[in-house]
């Protein structure tokens, strides 16, 4: 029977990518690429631009708190898959309707559906895939937010000619209806029928790990800095380089290479260090972020977008792991708290990188105000590993590991 096991890891794999795909990928991220499409046929400015993909965040930030509490049990598959239709859903109303109100209450409940496949469908697909003891596979499951903004960069290149916003918006909810079907279909709860559901305990007191602080204020840096680009990236590169193709083939640069670091990031961080490899990932997202404000050329956008898309969920996958290891005993609250940190960030950057766009007509300056928040993030992180936590210990696999 093990010669069954490998095919099943990897359904479970595709399932939890496709649901990020579709949740991440398209149902958050497209809006990148569609923003310069929109505004040109709406004609809304940077701050309105800022104002729906704040509320799309408030609205992921609210859906995870939520689902951080969700227990093991019956009701963790019935979210995940209520949140891809959702997901789907909302894609697809964004193409049905042409009113700007209507698109404020859409982009919040994307915003719902993201965080219910972000949080509880990416649990499950790990709980599964540890089950398996294939946990191996899991950065394919993360490669599933690069490939989604790879796949909805590419139907947006190839369909602008043909059609218009509220067209992108259909045709990108229709590529979703397989992967959803596949990834409602393949992920089921981890927990065995042969395992009796523990007794419930009381929760012990919280704790807060010393370094804690310091990496979630770092954490909310990142959320703030990198979502100035995770918004306005394809926008700021047309309004330098003439043509849409530019912009939309910088997007795709970044899905590729989100995807293609899932892998490499933790294998960076067991052989370095947690934190001297959170560092290094938030300097280059630093400059991965300012490069098209410092040079309008093509390579320096194509630079620029390596750079970020490779840090992307690498910072993510480091800040969270790092988070649940600091206390294991705790890990719901921890993740808790490190995603209301990030979300914070995210909601308050393109409201100000918005407003400060459309008051300067240029994204120099939120450009620059983005990759210096990061950096400070990266400064806190080297602060805390000296005087937070005096190279605190966590325990990994049996083994200690400094932070360092």
């Amino acid at each position: 029977m093990r010669h069954a096991h490998p095919p099943s890891a990897w359904l479970v794999a595709l399932g939890g990518m496709f649901g990020l795909v579709i949740a991440m990928g398209v149902g958050r991220f497209a809006y990148t690429p569609l923003l310069p499409i929109m505004q040109q046929e709406y004609g809304f400015g940077s701050d309105v631009a800022g104002g729906l993909a704040a509320v799309n965040y408030g609205g992921y930030l609210l859906g995870a708190l939520f689902c951080m509490a969700v227990p093991l049990g019956s009701w963790r598959v019935p979210l995940f898959r209520g949140s891809l239709l959702l997901s789907v859903i909302t894609t697809a109303a964004m193409g049905l309707f042409d009113l700007p109100m209507a698109w404020w209450p859409l982009r919040f409940l994307a915003g719902l559906a993201g965080a219910g496949v972000m949080v509880v469908g990416v649990a499950i697909a790990l709980d599964s895939l540890a089950q398996r003891g294939a946990g191996k596979f899991s950065g394919l499951v993360f490669a599933g937010v690069g490939v989604g903004i790879a796949l909805s960069g590419v139907a947006v290149l190839l369909l602008d000619d043909l059609l218009d916003a509220r067209g992108l918006w259909l045709a990108l909810a229709l590529l979703c209806l397989p992967p959803a079907v596949a990834g409602q279909h393949w992920l089921r709860d981890a927990p065995s029928r042969t395992q009796p559901v523990p007794t419930r305990q009381p929760s012990p007191p919280f704790v807060m790990p010393p370094f804690l602080p310091w990496l979630a204020a770092a954490y909310s840096c990142v959320g703030l800095g990198y979502i100035v680009s995770g918004t306005f990236l394809v926008a700021i590169v047309q309004e330098n380089i003439a043509g849409s193709a530019a912009g939309t083939s910088t997007w795709i640069v970044v899905g590729l290479a989100a995807a293609g670091s899932t892998l490499v990031w933790p294998a960076l961080a067991a052989r370095f260090g947690d934190v001297r490899t959170l560092v290094t990932a938030h300097a280059l997202q630093a400059l991965g972020i300012v490069l098209p404000a410092l040079s309008p050329g093509l390579v320096a956008a194509y630079a620029g977008a390596v750079l970020f898309g490779g840090t992307l969920m690498g910072i993510v996958a480091l800040t969270m792991d790092l988070g649940r290891r600091l206390a294991p005993q705790q890990s719901a609250r921890v993740l808790g708290l490190l995603t209301a940190a990030y979300g914070t960030g995210q909601i308050i950057g393109p409201l100000l990188a918005g407003m400060i766009a459309a008051r300067t007509n240029s994204f120099t300056l939120p450009l620059a105000g983005a990759a210096l928040v990061v950096t400070a993030g990266a400064v806190l992180l080297l602060i805390g590993s000296r005087w937070g936590t005096g190279y605190q210990t966590v325990r990994m696999k049996g083994k200690t590991n400094a932070i360092r």
